[in-house]
C-alpha cells in the first residue's frame, strides 16, 4: 500500500513535467527528458522496499473491512465536494483569482505547444493545466474541466494517503483538519493590532499583512489550487519521511507547477537532506548523490538551455536577478503559507 501510495505521488508531481518536456522541447530532447523523469520516479519508489512503518498491517487488516471501507468512502466524497466546492473545474461559484486560471487553461487547450507571441514565449507556472490541457485538446474543453477538477481531487487523496500510511491506520479527523483548520492569520491580525471582532467578520483575515501569509488549507485551495496542491504533496513527502536520495528530484517536480513554493521549500530540503543523512557510518555522501537526483539536474540544465536559446522563456533569468531581500520575502511567505 505505501508503495502504491508513493507511485502515484511521484507519478502525479512527474507527469505534467513528462508533458511539458514532449509538448515544449524538440523531440530529440523532450523524450529523452520525459524518459528520465519516468525512470526516475520509478527508482525513487524503489527507494522504499522496507514495510517498517506497518504498512502490511494497514493493508491486510484494516482497509479492506466493511467499517473502513465506509470510511474510505466517507473521505472520497468529503474530497469531491471540498474540491467542487473550490471551483475547480468551473461547476460552482468561482472567486475572483479564478478568470486568470480560467484563461491559461483556454490558452494551452487552443493554442499550439509551446504557446508563443511573436517570438516570446509564456512565462507562469503552467504545470497544473498541463494534464487536462492535454486532454481537452484531444477530447474538448468539457473533458478537460473534468481533468482539472479531477486531477486536484486525486492530488488530495494522495496527501490524505500519504498521512494514513504514516500514522498506520485510516482516520477521518487528518482530512477534517485539512478542510477546516485555519492558518495562524488570525493571530497575526490579533498582534497587528486589528479589532478583535474582525477574525470573525468578512475581511479576509490573510490581508493582515502586505509582504505574506498564513493561509488556511481551504483557502489555499480556493484560490491558488494549481501551486498549492502539487507542493501540499511535496511537503507529505518531506515532512513524513521522505528518503534523501530522492528529494532532489521530487523537489525539483513542483518548479514548474508550484514555482514561488519551491522557493520556500528550498530550506527544509536542505536541512532534511542532512539530518537525514547516516553521517555516522558514512552513508551521508552515498545518500546525497544518486542516478534520480544527478539525471534530473542534468535534464533541468539542458532544458533550461534549451527554453533561453529558443528565447521561450528568457525572462526566467530575472529569477537569478531577483534581489536578496525578495528572496528572503518569498520564503518567509512561501515556508509559512504552504507548509505549515
Amino acid at each position: 500500500m505505501r508503495r502504491v501510495i508513493l507511485a502515484g505521488i511521484y507519478m502525479y508531481l512527474g507527469i505534467p513535467f513528462m508533458i511539458f518536456c514532449i509538448g515544449w522541447c524538440r523531440w530529440y530532447i523532450g523524450i529523452p527528458a520525459a524518459a528520465v523523469v519516468a525512470v526516475s520516479c520509478v527508482l525513487s519508489v524503489k527507494e522504499y522496499k522496507d514495510s517498517s512503518c506497518g504498512v502490511e498491517h494497514l493493508s491486510e487488516s484494516c482497509v479492506w473491512q466493511r467499517g473502513q471501507l465506509l470510511r474510505i468512502v466517507a473521505v472520497v466524497l468529503a474530497v469531491l465536494l471540498w474540491a467542487g466546492l473550490s471551483g475547480v473545474g468551473g461547476y460552482v461559484w468561482q472567486n475572483p483569482d479564478h478568470p486568470v486560471r480560467n484563461g491559461m487553461y483556454q490558452l494551452l487547450t487552443q493554442q499550439g505547444w509551446p504557446c508563443m507571441k511573436q517570438d516570446r514565449g509564456i512565462v507562469y507556472y503552467i504545470g497544473y493545466w498541463l494534464p487536462a490541457a492535454a486532454v481537452g485538446k484531444l477530447f474538448g474543453m468539457h473533458a478537460g474541466w473534468a481533468v482539472q477538477y479531477l486531477w486536484a481531487v486525486a492530488g488530495i487523496l494522495l496527501m490524505y494517503g500519504q498521512i494514513c500510511v504514516v500514522r498506520r491506520k485510516l482516520s477521518v479527523w487528518p482530512l477534517v483538519l485539512l478542510i477546516c483548520f485555519s492558518g495562524p492569520d488570525a493571530l497575526g491580525m490579533l498582534f497587528a493590532g486589528s479589532d478583535t471582532l474582525e477574525v470573525f467578520g468578512t475581511q479576509h483575515i490573510e490581508w493582515w499583512q502586505p509582504d505574506y501569509q498564513f493561509s488556511s488549507m481551504t483557502t489555499q485551495l480556493f484560490w491558488v489550487f494549481n501551486q498549492a496542491v502539487p507542493v501540499w504533496l511535496l511537503s507529505a513527502l518531506l515532512f513524513l519521511g521522505e528518503k534523501p536520495r530522492n528529494m532532489v528530484f521530487s523537489a525539483s517536480l513542483v518548479m514548474l507547477t508550484s514555482t514561488l513554493p519551491f522557493i520556500g521549500i528550498v530550506p527544509f530540503l536542505a536541512y532534511f537532506m542532512v539530518t537525514r543523512c547516516e553521517w555516522g557510518s558514512g552513508r551521508g555522501v552515498r545518500y546525497g548523490s544518486c542516478w534520480q537526483s544527478v539525471g534530473t539536474t542534468g535534464e533541468a540544465c539542458r532544458m533550461f538551455w534549451e527554453a533561453v536559446y529558443q528565447r521561450w522563456s528568457v525572462q526566467c533569468i530575472c529569477l537569478v536577478m531577483m534581489p536578496l531581500e525578495k528572496v528572503y520575502r518569498y520564503c518567509r511567505l512561501r515556508a509559512g503559507s504552504f507548509l505549515f
